[in-house]
């Protein structure tokens, strides 16, 4: 069985914010919410809510980043 949702917007890696002292990335959303991807989630998946309202993004990594 396969599982859909409405992903609101696509952003790459290089554009969320690195919180050294929380060790996570960071993006804020239009509800003025953020989105939270620690270095373990990226390994998992690159689907992540905002933690105020019900919208997702999918973040990617640059080809050039790829190895």
């Amino acid at each position: 069985m396969t599982r859909s949702c409405h992903v609101d917007n696509q952003v790459p890696l290089e554009e969320m914010e690195w919180e050294d002292d929380m060790e996570f990335y960071c993006y804020t959303c239009r509800c003025g919410g953020k989105y939270i991807l620690t270095e373990d989630d990226l390994e998992q998946s690159l689907l992540v809510n905002c933690d105020s309202c019900s919208l997702i993004i999918e973040v990617y990594r640059n080809s050039r980043h790829l190895q």
